[in-house]
């Protein structure tokens, strides 16, 4: 497959899949996985319902409190090299007096912009990983 036709093919399924990557965004954004004190819990298990529906298998890494790792595998055909996507949940506290035009964990759309907590790091980025 030449590399055109593999971007086609990623921009569609793409395309296709945007509603579902905006609306796990904001869900991601509307969990409060505030570091510290660390309390991403929330956060994974909307990842792992996303995997469980799309029958992905995963294994749950659980630590102490609210944390803990999400590793899936999607199993290839083939021998050929392994692709490896990684990221976090967690999320910078909103300083105290932080002016904000949106609730920060609202993960509201305005201006064709998600905005709130995570939305470019890292939460963003984890739904497009679905």
């Amino acid at each position: 497959m030449s590399k055109e036709s593999l971007l086609e093919l990623i921009n569609k399924k793409v395309d296709e899949l945007r509603k579902e990557i905006i609306e796990l965004c904001q869900l991601l954004i509307q969990k409060k996985s505030i570091n510290p004190p660390g309390n991403e819990k929330e956060a994974a298990q909307v990842i792992v319902s996303k995997l469980k529906e799309n029958d992905i298998a995963i294994n749950v890494q659980d630590y102490t409190g609210n944390r803990g790792n999400v590793i899936a595998t999607l199993a290839g055909t083939t021998r050929t090299p392994k692709l490896l996507f990684n990221g976090h949940l967690d999320v910078v506290p909103v300083p105290e007096g932080e002016k904000w035009k949106v609730d920060p964990f609202s993960g509201t759309i305005k201006r064709g912009k998600i905005w709130g907590r995570g939305a470019v790091d890292m939460k963003g980025n984890v739904s497009a990983m679905e």
